[in-house]
């Protein structure tokens, strides 16, 4: 072989330099021993996906066939990538998402839906594959996502998170900055909705939502931070099945027209520290109570529901606050309104206890009070109450028709009787005569006095105590009293009776006799009581 000259060399080292330098460019990797060489094409591919990706393009009016592509895109991007959108894009058909994909909106970018259809939703998450191991986290976030139907289109549901065969559990998206709306007033859908047997722990945070939200089936722990709901229909609608708990809505800026916060069904609902206010242009109030929280057991029962740290506004334009019912076969059960929360002066009471359904309500003392209260116009929020004179115990507003309950004050308990100053078999007592029960210990105390007729009584019932306030046995407790014409001293016997009633044997005396019950305590429980539903 004739030897090769320089100028034979020169064109084979470029080349293969040229060689080189491309496969050097089309990999990358990172510092460390450790670290693996990938192609650029493969990273881009399955890290940084675009629906651009598959001829999705954004634009102002609308493009056939957007819809459509948008779905082939969550169809073939790969499992557990990021799927990028990038401007504003008109759907004609509504979009489904069956795929583990984490979905990104560029800040000012939309889907809006064109389809006129009220019985589709735009944006449908119903997730059949993950990229992960059984077992593993199963989490998909949603960044900026945006989403809305066109003005005078009808569409059902905004967003929808359910879940149906083949089930994924323990699924949680987790909503970052959400922009959701919904076509608002009369109109059967939501902006948001959860439904399915399986749809757990999802986590919205600084959403804005304007068309409600509502949670049914097994929403089991999701969470609402630090957003706003508004519109026309009630901001929070919970409607879960037997066996979810611990739904938290807190620091929300709440403005729907028809209330911030209705439950007919659930347990361990913690609404706290949200601002609740009305538009004046809304009008009033309109759902069935016209009230800013409405709790019932529609569905199911509903237990453990927490409410505490709200600002409840909009007095000229809600009938209650908060009112509670049961259904004949279903009760609502150990709701606490907690410490702290602000209440303006609605039109007919802050709380309204609607039946005997309503069971083992406790009502915490420290309330906060603004506007117009009580004959003598008490300003009670900003300027500060004096502690003789206006009394926040009296100026709260409570309608108290529940069972076992807990007022505001002192946390007491009216005994049994036809009124607030009567008791039974011609015994009357005074109108701050209460049975106390410590929540922590379970104890129960007495305070106030008993008047019953001069005649000797044996073992004849005086009064009942409520639901929840039953001895864990029977107490038999000797206390005292006087004659209230005489002065004479009248000793007696009070027997309290595991099914709460409170009997008295006593002798005769020349006139009514007046008997201290201060001295009767004990520890008490819920007999039969079954959290079941």
């Amino acid at each position: 072989m004739p030897a090769r000259t320089l100028r034979d060399q020169v064109p084979t080292a470029v080349d293969q330099l040229a060689r080189g330098r491309a496969e050097a460019l089309s990999y990358t990797k990172q510092d460390g021993a450790d670290a693996v060489r990938r192609r650029i094409s493969d990273k881009l591919k399955s890290e940084l996906v675009s629906v651009a990706d598959w001829g999705v393009r954004p634009s102002n009016v609308y493009i056939p066939g957007t819809g459509a592509k948008i779905n082939k895109a969550l169809e073939q991007a790969p499992l557990g990538s990021t799927l990028h959108f990038s401007g504003l894009y008109y759907t004609e058909v509504p979009i489904l998402q069956k795929r583990g994909v984490n979905i990104h909106f560029e800040p000012g970018s939309a889907v809006v839906s064109i389809f006129d259809d009220p019985t589709k939703d735009v944006w449908v998450i119903n997730i059949e594959s993950m990229p992960f191991n059984a077992g593993e986290a199963r989490q998909l976030r949603f960044d900026n996502m945006r989403i809305t139907n066109a003005d005078g289109l009808a569409a059902r549901d905004t967003l929808v998170i359910e879940n149906v065969s083949p089930l994924i559990g323990n699924l949680q998206c987790l909503f970052i900055n959400p922009n959701i709306v919904a076509q608002d007033g009369d109109s059967a859908g939501y902006a948001v909705r959860f439904k399915g047997l399986v749809t757990q722990a999802h986590i919205f945070i600084g959403h804005y939502v304007s068309g409600g939200i509502y949670l049914e089936g097994c929403a089991d722990g999701c969470k609402f931070l630090g957003g706003i709901v508004g519109g026309l229909k009630p901001a929070f609608t919970v409607d879960l099945a037997g066996g979810a708990f611990k739904t938290i809505i807190e620091h929300n800026l709440l403005v729907a027209r028809d209330g911030a916060l209705i439950v007919l069904g659930g347990s361990q609902i913690d609404f706290h520290k949200n601002q609740i206010e009305q538009v004046e242009a809304q009008g009033k109030n309109q759902n069935e109570h016209s009230a800013s929280v409405i709790i019932s057991a529609d569905s199911y029962g509903s237990r453990g529901i927490s409410l505490s740290g709200n600002n409840f506004g909009g007095s000229s334009r809600v009938d209650h606050h908060v009112y509670v019912k049961s259904d004949s076969t279903k009760t609502v059960e150990d709701l606490d309104i907690g410490s702290n929360n602000t209440w303006s002066k609605s039109l007919i009471s802050d709380i309204t206890l609607a039946d005997a359904g309503v069971k083992y309500t406790n009502i915490d003392r420290k309330q906060l009070l603004r506007g117009a209260r009580g004959t003598a116009d008490y300003i009670t929020y900003p300027d500060s109450y004096g502690a003789n004179t206006d009394d926040v115990n009296t100026l709260l507003n409570v309608v108290d028709n529940g069972t076992g309950t807990a007022g505001v004050r002192l946390g007491a308990t009216r005994l049994g009787g036809a009124s607030a100053t009567a008791l039974l078999n011609s015994w009357t007592c005074d109108a701050k005569t209460h049975c106390i029960k410590d929540a922590a210990t379970g104890l129960v105390r007495f305070s106030g006095w008993a008047t019953g007729p001069a005649a000797a009584q044996n073992s004849i019932t005086i009064a009942t105590l409520p639901e929840g306030f039953r001895p864990n046995v029977e107490q038999i407790i000797p206390i005292t009293g006087y004659d209230l014409g005489t002065g004479a001293k009248v000793d007696a016997l009070v027997q309290v009776q595991t099914d709460g009633s409170v009997v008295c044997t006593r002798p005769a005396s020349t006139n009514s006799v007046r008997l201290g019950l201060s001295v009767i305590s004990f520890f008490a429980s819920r007999i039969g009581y079954n959290p079941s539903y």
